[in-house]
């Protein structure tokens, strides 16, 4: 096995193409976003200057690990998530700007996962988020560049 404890390489495969598929899409302040894997997005670059923000990671608590999960254990997650993003704060000692959002995958049976547009969250606050609710790989990105996809390292321990 890898560091990110995958089965085997077709599953890890299986899974970019997944993720690389998916529409990330996010609402709030009078605006919409549809974010793609290694895509700019002027829009959102411009928030992030108008909000004084540099770095962003789209995050969600649904189906642990890509496991369908219910819907209520899902709800349940996601309000944890959020939970958790509302305690902490950026290099400047503000706010996350946390905007609702949703996963969109190509394949019509896999329900769209709840989520959050993060601004202002550091990479190392965004793994440790993503080992604590067993998520694969999370959109992530800074102003003017692509956005990327981030997998989680779980070989390392959890940051204290």
């Amino acid at each position: 096995m890898d560091s990110h404890d995958f089965s085997g390489a077709a599953e890890h495969e299986a899974l970019q193409a997944a993720f690389c598929a998916t529409s990330y899409e996010a609402f709030g302040l009078g605006q919409e976003f549809s974010l793609r894997v290694d895509r700019n997005h002027p829009d959102l670059d411009a928030l992030l200057l108008t909000t004084a923000r540099e770095s962003w990671a789209f995050l969600t608590a649904w189906n642990p690990r890509s496991t369908p999960t219910g819907k209520s254990q899902n709800i349940a997650a996601n309000q944890a998530l959020a939970k958790q993003l509302a305690l902490l704060t950026d290099q400047g000692d503000r706010p996350f700007l946390v905007l609702p959002g949703r996963g969109v995958g190509p394949d019509d049976s896999w329900t769209p996962e709840e989520s959050f547009l993060v601004l202002g969250i550091s990479s190392k606050q965004a793994e440790a988020l993503c080992k604590q609710f067993n998520q694969w790989a999370r959109l992530a990105g800074e102003r003017g560049s692509q956005a990327g996809l981030v997998w989680t390292d779980f070989s390392k321990s959890q940051p204290s």
